[in-house]
């Protein structure tokens, strides 16, 4: 047989990643239970622990830490913290002023928040983690609280001008889908809410970015990518890449084909583990880039079957085993620890909890649990990562 060098390359790549994966599938197994019971008492049990864990990290009324290993509150700790507590409704009365008061602090002129704590180049540069990121996160506590932020998200002047906008629309690079559709969802969730929130004129520049994604979107499958689907490394990537896209469109209403052949899809690249990525050991940022948009197609376009409900459970038992006996969920397993960005303050030692892992993997659980009709999701009116979902397949 004649094998070319590519083929060689690729064959060694592959028995790399299968030897890993032998020796991650060992480390993780023993966390892994597949008889975990899915009940209101389980969820009302993870509730209780959870708010325990957050309330560890409380260090004032707004001020918390991300995780056990580090000592300085951070807005991004803080903004977690929130959104963990709005999900529960454990946002007192009495404390949304303070909140409100927090946040707007902590919001510069030019509308984003800043935090001295967290201060470096790439918050002011990255898309995947930074200012731009913080935004939707942001925006997501107000909602909780019923208020606005205090002053304009005057960063998007600048996207209202056409000319502008669409060279910012063609410089979008789908052969890298993640980090592009991070982009598109901190400005498209900025602008919406600034649209539907503070009655800014931010509509034009929306219908541009939408008219362009509609433009843009495969024909075989409801995602963006400038790549071969036959690979399954760019599968991961584009399933990832449109986890960040759907919501804002589905927001105005927008509708997609081939929803079938994407369910089946997601359904195809779930590990042996549960988890959605090729290793056996996937990240929270993995699993709700997969779990999400399998819940919100299915719920919205009402279609169910045996084997999406095997998929969900298998899923849940997999975010399960990062749960942690301190009540909270580590961002990813069996890993070396974990940074948020660049900063020492937003980190967490191998297998520890932290508000980032612990909020992400909560929203997946609890659309899960809303999937199987055990719970309500509670989320917001505001497009995003926390957007209302249809309602379960038993309603």
């Amino acid at each position: 047989m004649d094998i070319s060098k590519e083929g060689i390359r690729c064959l060694i790549s592959g028995t790399k990643i299968s030897i890993k994966n032998v020796f991650d599938e060992m480390r993780i197994r023993p966390y892994l239970n597949t008889n975990l019971e899915m009940s209101r008492k389980k969820f009302d049990l993870i509730k209780d622990e959870v708010l325990s864990y957050v309330n560890d990290l409380r260090v004032s009324d707004t001020e918390y830490i991300f995780s056990k290993s580090v000592t300085t509150p951070t807005i991004y700790a803080s903004t977690y913290a929130c959104l963990i507590l709005g999900m529960y409704g454990q946002v007192k009365d009495e404390d949304k002023e303070k909140w409100k008061h927090y946040f707007d602090f902590h919001q510069n002129n030019d509308g984003f928040f800043y935090d001295v704590n967290i201060e470096s180049k790439i918050f002011h540069d990255g898309e995947g983690w930074g200012e731009r990121h913080l935004v939707p996160h942001v925006l997501i506590a107000y909602e909780r609280l019923g208020m606005i932020p205090g002053k304009r998200l005057s960063f998007l002047d600048k996207y209202c001008d056409e000319i502008f906008m669409n060279q910012w629309l063609e410089n979008l690079d789908f052969t890298h889908p993640w980090g592009t559709s991070n982009k598109i969802m901190n400005l498209l969730c900025s602008l919406q809410y600034a649209r539907d929130r503070m009655g800014e004129e931010t509509q034009p520049a929306i219908e541009q970015i939408e008219k362009f994604l509609m433009q843009k979107i495969r024909k075989e499958y409801p995602f963006w990518l400038e790549g071969n689907i036959d690979n399954r490394s760019n599968v991961y990537q584009a399933i990832r890449g449109a986890y960040h896209i759907y919501p804002e469109l589905m927001f105005d209403g927008i509708e997609f084909e081939h929803i079938k052949e994407l369910i089946n899809l997601i359904i195809k690249i779930q590990n042996k583990m549960g988890g959605f990525d090729r290793s056996v050991i996937s990240t929270a940022c993995d699993d709700i880039d997969s779990i999400d948009p399998l819940i919100r197609f299915v719920l919205f376009y009402n279609i169910h079957n045996n084997n999406i409900d095997k998929c969900l459970y298998r899923a849940y038992c997999y975010i399960m085993s990062n749960r942690n006996p301190d009540g909270g969920f580590c961002f990813s397993r069996v890993k070396n620890g974990f940074m948020y960005g660049d900063c020492k303050q937003l980190s967490s030692k191998e297998n520890q909890s932290n508000l980032f892992g612990t909020w992400f993997r909560l929203v997946c659980l609890h659309e899960i649990f809303h999937y199987f009709n055990i719970v309500n999701f509670n989320g917001v009116n505001i497009s995003g990562y926390e957007q209302t979902l249809p309602g379960s397949k038993n309603v």
